[in-house]
């Protein structure tokens, strides 16, 4: 229990691009089904940034799987929502069906290969 008002300072770091993906509850799919998925992108600059986005399934043991080949993006200066968008799902091996899967959109730096934001939406096959 806090008695009071309490401060907490943190240093958050400088992030270029804002990510978020949500999907509608936890939905149950069939093998190469299709995933419905509505991501919100944010360029957090002034100018076009570029980028290379994954569109990846995180297995429960941590293993990725590409849904599509890297695309690379000049990502524009104002966020972007898009709503009802269905991916098309890769083969799921049998030790992971019925087990609770990722959809992850994760934005890397073209230069550094470096993380710049993801976000995760669950379903399960």
């Amino acid at each position: 229990m806090i008695p009071g008002a309490t401060t907490w300072n943190r240093a958050l770091a400088n992030k270029q691009l804002l990510t978020a993906v949500t999907s509608y509850g936890i939905p149950t799919l069939g093998q190469g089904g299709l995933l419905p998925i509505n991501p919100l992108i944010h360029n957090l600059t002034g100018n076009p940034l570029p980028a290379l986005l994954d569109l990846l399934v995180v297995l429960p043991d941590g293993q990725q799987i590409a849904m599509f080949p890297t695309i690379p993006l000049d990502v524009p200066p104002f966020p972007l929502q898009l709503s009802g968008i269905w991916l098309p799902l890769p083969q799921i091996p049998a030790s992971a069906t019925g087990k609770l899967l990722k959809c992850v959109v994760r934005f890397r730096d073209p230069v550094t290969n470096a993380v710049q934001d993801a976000a995760s939406t669950e379903f399960v096959v």
